[in-house]
């Protein structure tokens, strides 16, 4: 028997709203699944302005689950691409991967990686991911020196000085307690740019940050779009790109912590009302909040996850958490705003009784 994130897919997909991934695309993203070593952290972005319900995917890497080690090679019984062979693309990840889980080459501070994949439902073939890399979020440290090393071993060529003064900059910018906690290589897109995820930045410090940084954006016209936001949600991250200068669109990452909805609903109805979020894309993703476990979905469950509850007695449920990991919003000055909805999957071991799980 071979393993992949195949297995935990199965067990969601009958619980993904056509609304917001059509069969065809559930379909696309199962073949991508089947051909990866097994993942229990990965999700679905989704266009929420977008009649058509498509979806890319997103593969989480971590070392919590074991994919970390399945990922380097570690269990026979996983699968790994065929692509990994003789892609470039996939040797670099694959590389970067198992050095990263044997402690070689400085990379002991990664935290996570994501392996993005953009679908294209004509084309059958795995497509190279675009790989993103993390920093422990929740520690006031940067790791510019490393980050800066690890987009020239990723991209297999030196920065040009434009783009290492632009992201040295972004790093020397921060406030005291802001953290840069992810950066993106586009491996599988033809250009030359940087994705880096900021937290720990308060509204206004979004707005002088940019400023410092040469975003050439308008700010009076983004501080309108921070304080719109301000009363639904519960904090904003910021993502941007940067090459030879800090490119003009920026995310707003909009997460909400909110176990009775009510933000979620407001954060909802504020896209909506600002045309970025079609009703039926609103509706289909409140319906895919939930959990699925061992007990109510006993036929998809993956027979290992099975064989280790039983091992972890019954006081304890092998659950698959549907989340949402956040929305975004995307800002470019003098241009319409849009929504994209990250929906999360996470498998846990959760306690018999507790909570929705009762």
């Amino acid at each position: 028997m071979r393993y992949s994130t195949l297995d935990y897919l199965q067990i969601v997909a009958p619980y993904i709203p056509p609304q917001l991934m059509s069969a065809r695309s559930v379909t696309a993203v199962s073949d991508i699944a089947a051909e990866l070593p097994p993942s229990s952290n990965f999700g679905f972005e989704c266009r929420l302005g977008n009649p058509a319900p498509e979806a890319d995917f997103l593969v989480g890497v971590v070392h919590s689950d074991g994919s970390r080690g399945a990922w380097a090679g570690e269990n026979p019984r996983c699968v790994l691409p065929e692509a990994a062979g003789s892609n470039g693309t996939w040797k670099k990840v694959r590389a970067f991967l198992a050095d990263w889980h044997l402690g070689r080459d400085g990379l002991g501070p990664v935290h996570d990686t994501w392996l993005e994949f953009d679908i294209a439902l004509e084309d059958p073939a795995l497509p190279d991911p675009s790989f993103f890399f993390g920093f422990d979020d929740t520690v006031e440290q940067n790791h510019p020196e490393l980050t800066e090393a690890m987009v020239e071993r990723l991209r297999e060529r030196p920065l040009g000085n434009g783009t290492r003064e632009r992201l040295r900059d972004c790093f020397a910018a921060l406030p005291p307690h802001g953290v840069i906690f992810q950066v993106g290589v586009m491996l599988s897109r033809p250009i030359d740019e940087i994705r880096l995820c900021t937290r720990r930045l308060r509204p206004e410090e979004i707005l002088d940050y940019l400023e410092n940084v040469g975003w050439p954006g308008e700010r009076d016209e983004l501080r309108r779009s921070l304080d719109s936001l301000a009363p639904v949600v519960d904090w904003v991250s910021l993502d941007f790109a940067v090459g030879e200068t800090v490119l003009p669109q920026i995310g707003l990452e909009c997460n909400v912590w909110d176990g009775g909805r009510t933000k979620l609903h407001a954060l909802l109805d504020f896209l909506s009302a600002a045309s970025v979020c079609l009703p039926e894309k609103k509706e289909a993703l409140l319906r895919w909040l939930g959990y699925c476990t061992e007990r109510t979905d006993q036929a998809r469950w993956p027979a290992y996850l099975l064989k280790a509850s039983e091992a972890l007695g019954q006081d304890v449920v092998s659950t698959v958490a549907r989340t949402l990991n956040h929305i975004k919003v995307s800002h470019q000055s003098g241009h319409p705003m849009t929504a994209k909805a990250y929906l999360g999957v996470r498998h846990v071991w959760a306690r018999a009784g507790a909570g929705a799980l009762s």
